[in-house]
Formats: C-alpha cells, structure tokens, sequence
C-alpha cells in the first residue's frame, strides 16, 4: 500500500501511470506508554514516520510532487535542502528514472 491508494483526493490528480512510489505511507500508530498517562490523555498515538522509505514523513511530499513534475513533463527537479527533504526527493526522483 502507498499514498496511491487515497489518490482520488489529491488535487490536482496524477494519472497511474504518472505515479512514483517507493511504499510511502501506512505508517504504524503505536500507543503512548508513558507520554499521554502523563498527561491524562487515555488513548495518545505517534505516527512511526521513520518506517518510510527514506526515514521520514516527507517521502509522502517526495512522491506526490516528483510524479506531478512526471505528469508535466519536467525531467529535471531542483530543490535546496540540508536534510530530509533533500533525501526524499533523490530518493523519488532516482525511483522515477
């Protein structure tokens, strides 16, 4: 499963054929031991955004933005980062060829 799978929502749409993945998505929630009882919170979940796969949320970005630069027609993609969303897009542009 992937980001793909809720593709309908996204606006402006990207055809199938246009769509990169790497697995994106469907992270696990995983239930707060000690920060929500802290807090009286019963039932406090944390997305594990690390389980993508470049390590972090912003491969759901990567892929949504690398398959409409495909869709476009853009071949090239150039961004300024000094982290993960310099990860994420070389990751997605390398799956898109």
């Amino acid at each position: 499963m992937s980001i793909w799978n809720w593709a309908d929502r996204y606006s402006p749409t990207v055809d199938p054929g246009f769509q990169v993945t790497l697995g994106e998505g469907q992270t696990a929630c995983v239930r707060s031991r000690r920060i929500g009882p802290a807090l009286g919170i019963k039932h406090l979940y944390f997305k594990l955004e690390s389980t993508n796969p470049s390590g972090s949320y912003k491969d759901r970005f990567a892929a949504l933005a690398v398959s409409h630069m495909l869709q476009r027609g853009q071949s090239t993609c150039i961004a300024t980062s000094s982290g993960n969303t310099g990860a994420a897009l070389a990751a997605y542009c390398a799956a898109a060829g």
